[in-house]
């Protein structure tokens, strides 16, 4: 198995030690369980979760490529007969359990699929048997949760629902029947959220269908497309902006939350919508533009920041060409938690504390998001075909200087007060004006610029021997 690794120095002193505080954090997370080795969310947690622990894998890959496939393996193993994976994998002493109670917020299928690029596509095996476990979780998914038939899938009770979603927005109905009050259930309900995780793992299925040539891509891509409509169709509201899900009588439920942020994460979101919830939502100061940004509800309605976002967000934006906007939510989230270099699961997004009653020391989602972030700033990540150069740049006369080791290679960046270059195996590819990103190939070819400042950039690109000047508007790219 390829070997991986990756440093980061700074003389901006509080990023560098968020950093190192931020890999100490995720080492530290990572715990025996019997025959493996996994990521859990704290060192002190004997659990590990479907929901977030696969992307603090997908994090950990940079420096331990057999243990992040071993998290992966790990839930593939718990699949029961009937192809139900656990959303849960518990310790308790030298006893291994399995919980299935909850089914919706998994991140455990394009997550697992980029694992599989992280070791240059080489464990073949893995993805045999990670396309085997995610078909047959689909088939369960279908078979079980569609109770009427209508190509939405439920959510029975409250214990199927993602971790951290708020029970009350499932408040019982009142109803007044002749001068007597009752109060409904109103599961089973039907939700935006499940929806596109169904969409992404169909979409995963299809990928991996295509990489395996196994005659399946097509149907893969057919059902998938399918529900990528039926998300628009029939959760979203285009006067508020956002995806309202459906109780049992197919009412919806008004509620804005970040979870339509997930939403994008698994992608079912079409750039209309994508554009809608970004401008009128998240870079709302009242809502989710916050000193520490993207609570869980609108600040203005008490909400409370999660770590987990920050670790989704990337993805989230980043698929719909939301660069300036990612890199504006960046700095906040380095800005604020170096403020208290604390990686815990809760913050008040207006001081940036940690929430005392929820308090947990060293939560390893909120670290795996403080090193993607220090990557696509300052570093390189590889994103599945694609190789992402930050470039963003310091303030003042800080410097930065980033090696990414991937197997035989090794990238390379060095940040100074006005530009940034990139490196493969030592020979120089790129020095380019910051406050941009470069993508290229696994082999630095194929390059694309793109502008993530908020404002109109004049960019010097010296590439290979070649001087490119070129003007790009906020999130424009260039390419030769």
């Amino acid at each position: 198995m390829i070997k991986i690794s990756d440093s980061f120095k700074t003389d901006d002193k509080k990023l560098d030690a968020l950093y190192r505080g931020a890999r100490s954090v995720l080492f530290d997370a990572v715990k025996p369980f019997g025959d493996y080795k996994l990521a859990v969310r704290s060192s002190e947690d004997e659990r590990v979760n479907a929901a977030s622990e696969i992307m603090c894998a997908e994090t950990l890959a940079r420096y331990d490529i057999e243990t992040a496939i071993e998290c992966v393996k790990a839930f593939i193993m718990t699949a029961r007969e009937d192809g139900r994976i656990a959303g849960e994998i518990v310790k308790k002493q030298e006893d291994i359990f399995c919980d299935f109670s909850r089914l919706a917020g998994f991140c455990i299928a394009e997550e697992a699929l980029s694992i599989f690029y992280m070791a240059k596509k080489k464990e073949l095996t893995y993805l045999d048997r990670l396309y085997d476990a995610l078909k047959r979780f689909d088939a369960y998914i279908w078979s079980t949760h569609d109770c009427n038939g209508n190509g939405l899938v439920e959510l029975f009770s409250e214990k199927e629902l993602a971790d951290g979603v708020n029970p009350a927005r499932y408040a019982p109905i009142v109803s007044s029947d002749n001068g007597r009050i009752s109060e409904i259930s109103p599961f089973p309900v039907e939700t935006a959220l499940m929806a596109s995780f169904v969409y992404r793992l169909k979409a995963t299925l299809a990928q991996i269908a295509g990489l395996l040539e196994n005659g399946e891509a097509e149907k893969y891509t057919e059902e998938a497309d399918a529900l990528f409509a039926s998300v628009k169709k029939n959760f979203w509201i285009s006067e508020a902006g956002v995806c309202y899900d459906r109780d049992y009588r197919g009412s919806m439920i008004p509620y804005v939350g970040i979870e339509n942020l997930d939403m994008m994460y698994y992608g079912a979101f079409d750039s209309e919508m994508a554009e809608e919830f970004v401008k009128r939502h998240v870079m709302n100061p009242d809502e989710f533009f916050t000193r520490l940004p993207l609570p869980d509800i609108p600040a203005d309605l008490g909400g409370t920041v999660r770590g987990v976002t920050y670790r989704k967000m990337i993805r989230a934006l980043e698929r719909y060409g939301f660069y300036n906007e990612l890199a504006q939510l960046s700095k906040l989230v380095l800005d604020g938690l170096s403020e208290q270099n604390a990686f815990t699961e809760y913050y008040d997004p207006g001081t940036c504390e940690p929430i005392k009653k929820q308090i947990c020391a060293d939560c390893s989602p909120t670290a795996a998001a403080v090193i993607e972030l220090v990557a696509r700033s300052f570093g390189v990540s590889v994103d599945f075909e694609d190789v992402i150069w930050g470039a963003k740049g310091h303030k003042g006369e800080n410097t930065s200087e980033y090696s990414f080791r991937w197997g035989g290679d090794t990238y390379s960046v060095y940040s100074e007060s006005e530009t940034t270059s990139g490196f493969i195996n030592g020979k120089l590819l790129f020095t380019v004006t910051n406050g941009v990103r470069v993508a290229t190939d696994w082999f630095g070819d194929l390059p694309r610029v793109t502008n993530i400042t908020a404002e109109t950039l004049d960019c010097v690109f010296v590439y290979r021997d070649h001087t490119y000047s070129f003007t790009l508007e906020p999130n424009q790219f260039w390419k030769p």
